[in-house]
């Protein structure tokens, strides 16, 4: 009898152990956290919102007017929002802390002229969307150093040969091109695009330029209207092609990114592109 009590008492045990065992072997084979791409667009849906990271200092493409983030960016994003049915709530970042945040799926996408590129990508849990903008890239001197090159470069790599000192922003397609061409010694890096405008008109920071996005330059370029405030004329030496602009996901969102590939694909059929490009001129 008692015999018969303990058998019944060890399978009981035995079951137990063996459901908890493959409980912890499904935990531990499953990364924290992991989620479907279907459960966070339903997510996205239920709530009725999209959660946008950008770094709003970069004009023409996102900056505050107020209290509002504007720009072609922006106006991107609400276009690509109205389309899928929902709002959109911005969350404001330093340009080098998204990638990061992205990591950790801390909203659902972001916008901030992120150019398409491998090296962001390489070992990143990260995706892009169809390119919305083909990328261009320039170099803007103050007064002094555009006398001294007489108005033109051919190449950046005679930044050295003038010993220029160049601004750019920091985890920018810009700054890597110039490490790329060993000029490290001739960048002056900053966490934000406006502390490069700053440096531009300062009198005390030996700062001889900058390289940056085309549009973004030509805002701080000799004759620009939007850029009046900025004081010392400057004047853009060199241009360059650069890498198609994409809004960036954490590449377990296949579902978001494939919902807004097709807004964007539906907003260059519809001329809506073309007409924020000529808003904003870029």
């Amino acid at each position: 009898m008692e015999s018969g009590r303990m058998n019944k008492i060890l399978a009981v045990v035995m079951v137990v152990a063996i459901i908890w065992g493959a409980a912890m072997t499904a935990l531990y084979f499953s990364p924290m956290g992991a989620e479907t791409e279907a459960t966070r667009w339903e997510e996205i849906q239920e709530r009725g919102y999209l959660t946008v990271a950008t770094s709003p200092d970069y004009p023409p493409f996102e900056f505050k007017e107020g209290d509002e983030i504007v720009g072609f960016d922006a106006d991107i994003m609400r276009n690509i929002s109205a389309r899928l049915n929902l709002t959109l709530e911005w969350s404001e970042k330093s340009f080098t802390t998204i990638i990061p945040d992205i990591k950790y799926k801390n909203f659902d996408a972001a916008i901030a002229a992120f150019t398409i590129k491998a090296s962001r990508l390489e070992g990143n849990p990260i995706q892009t969307t169809l390119g919305y903008l083909p990328g261009g890239v320039a170099l803007v001197l103050t007064e002094s150093a555009t006398e001294a090159c007489n108005g033109s470069i051919s190449s950046l790599t005679e930044v050295e040969d003038y010993d220029f000192t160049i601004a750019v922003q920091s985890g920018t397609v810009q700054h890597e091109r110039m490490l790329n061409l060993g000029l490290s010694d001739y960048i002056e890096t900053y966490e934000k695009a406006d502390s490069i405008v700053s440096a531009l008109n300062s009198t005390s920071v030996p700062v001889d330029g900058a390289f940056m996005d085309a549009p973004f330059i030509e805002d701080i370029a000799e004759g620009s209207e939007k850029a009046s405030w900025l004081g010392p004329a400057m004047t853009i030496v060199f241009r360059g092609s650069g890498r198609p602009y994409g809004i960036l996901l954490h590449e377990d969102f296949d579902m978001l990114c494939k919902k807004m590939n097709a807004a964007i694909t539906d907003m260059i059929a519809d001329g809506t592109i073309d007409e924020l490009r000529a808003k904003w001129d870029v």
